[in-house]
């Protein structure tokens, strides 16, 4: 793994904990936390910070990303 690949593993790892962290502060079931009118805008930030992060590490781009990215999931 080069230096590149280890930081980028890093900062996914990071992002994953920040969608842990917002997680925490809100009450209620994943489902409550993942209903797309009611959804946190912290833990949709979260997710979309994790989904760069992720085509980052995995050197998708814009133009060769999948569509199906999870935070458009959670969008409503």
């Amino acid at each position: 793994m080069t230096g590149g690949d280890r930081g980028a593993k890093i900062g996914n790892e990071e992002t994953a904990q920040g969608i842990l962290e917002a997680r925490a502060k809100f009450p209620g079931s994943l489902a409550d936390l993942y209903d797309p009118r009611a959804m946190p805008p912290e833990l949709l930030k979260a997710h979309r910070d994790n989904d760069r992060a992720v085509r980052k590490l995995y050197g998708f781009t814009a133009r060769n990303a999948p569509d199906e990215a999870p935070a458009a999931f959670c969008a409503g």
